[in-house]
């Protein structure tokens, strides 16, 4: 009985030292553990002082995967920003001092060429961007703002500039810049009825234009088809137009998109507005018809 309880107390102390070299290699191999330990400060302690390696580890893991989905949203929502931009004054205009953006080359030369106007060309020649383009190693845009200035940085691949523009606030003011596009109908931006006119009137009047006048009134007839714009009516109003330097009236187009009405207001000088009133007819309907008998000008109506 003695030497059988002597055995079992020697299988005894052979199995806990078994186990004991067991749990000494996992913990040598697998830093059980220390990762058992890691896991316990990671999920029950995590506002106490971090302790351990792992729990270190981890740490900087989340911060990281934190830092990296932050630049990720970050870029997201710069990228949502300047796809929604639709003139390429606006893109000018909205540009904080201090901050700069990145436009790929396609979003530039998009809101370049679709700006309703020749104002653009103002601020770049388009054979200059031609010549930029022939290179071949443009990539991208920059625009920062210092001040009163503007820069327009176009870049390669390896962000070194191939051509910088400086250009100044100031011409962001110019008439010919100040072209605003609506999603409203004539009545709806201000313009009175009797001061409304039919599209056969607009398009007749252009026909009979010299180019520099009629860039002054009008897009680039390429402009109404790319957008697939239908020209409807046209007014004009005395409503100052906001920040555009020697412009004291506005010329609104109305134009149907595939499913939209729009206005497109450009500013005009007070001789253009009267000299634009003299040889319209005014519609006297909504949608152009019968004239009125009278001819309107800014200061009243002619018989």
């Amino acid at each position: 009985m003695l030497k059988s309880v002597f055995l079992f107390g020697r299988w005894n102390i052979a199995l806990q030292c078994a186990l004991l070299c067991a749990l000494a290699l996992m913990e040598f191999y697998g830093h059980f553990i220390e990762k058992g330990l890691g896991n316990y400060l990671k999920w029950q302690n995590f506002r106490k002082p971090q302790l351990g390696r792992i729990w270190d580890k981890d740490r900087l893991s989340v911060i990281a995967q934190a830092k990296i989905q932050s630049i990720r949203s970050s870029r997201v929502s710069e990228q949502e920003t300047l796809d929604s931009f639709k003139s390429f004054r606006q893109l000018l205009v909205e540009l904080e001092p201090g901050y700069s953006r990145i436009l790929r080359k396609d979003k530039f030369l998009q809101l370049y060429y679709n700006f309703p106007g020749n104002w653009p060309e103002n601020i770049i020649s388009p054979y200059e961007l031609l010549d930029i383009e022939a290179r071949g190693n443009w990539e991208r845009t920059i625009l920062k703002r210092n001040g009163f200035w503007i820069t327009i940085s176009f870049i390669d691949g390896e962000n070194i500039p191939v051509r910088e523009i400086f250009i100044s606030l100031d011409q962001l003011d110019l008439p010919l810049a100040a072209r605003v596009q609506k999603r409203e109908r004539l009545e709806e931006a201000g313009f009175k009825k009797e001061r409304i006119f039919s599209n056969v009137d607009f398009i007749k009047l252009l026909k009979n234009m010299d180019p520099e006048t009629r860039d002054q009134i009008s897009p680039p007839s390429r402009w109404f088809f790319d957008n697939r714009y239908r020209v409807i009516r046209v007014g004009i109003t005395d409503a100052s137009p906001a920040k555009a330097v020697g412009a004291s009236h506005l010329l609104g187009v109305e134009y149907a998109s595939d499913y939209f009405i729009e206005t497109l207001l450009i500013p005009v000088s007070l001789e253009t507005a009267n000299n634009l009133l003299s040889q319209f007819e005014p519609s006297g309907q909504n949608e152009g018809g019968d004239g009125l008998a009278e001819t309107p000008t800014l200061f009243g109506t002619t018989s």
